[in-house]
């Protein structure tokens, strides 16, 4: 079975954390992008001068790079410190 590529929320504050379903949009692997609709961009919150507090996985949001919006999100636990937890972040496309 293959892994999702952002993992679903688990932690019991996630529920008070607003966003889209990952069928909302499609990762082409090969060009390692995220494709979307502009509805689905503008549902993600936007934190391009930080990254949003409430750290646990799962949890999803948009920046932008100067030159695309990206898919930034926290994956899972870093396996060498479990003290910490990576993040993560794809090119986003528009359709």
């Amino acid at each position: 079975m293959k892994r999702k590529l952002i993992p679903d929320i688990k932690d019991p504050i996630g529920k008070y954390w607003s966003q889209p379903k990952q069928e909302d949009f499609l990762y082409i692997e090969p060009e390692d992008v995220i494709v979307m609709s502009e509805l689905v961009l503008e549902s993600i919150k936007e934190y391009s001068r930080s990254i949003p507090s409430g750290v646990y996985e799962g949890k999803m949001w948009r920046s932008w790079s100067g030159k695309c919006w990206q898919l930034c999100w926290y994956d899972e636990k870093d396996p060498n410190d479990e003290r910490y937890i990576l993040i993560k972040r794809k090119d986003i496309a528009l359709f």
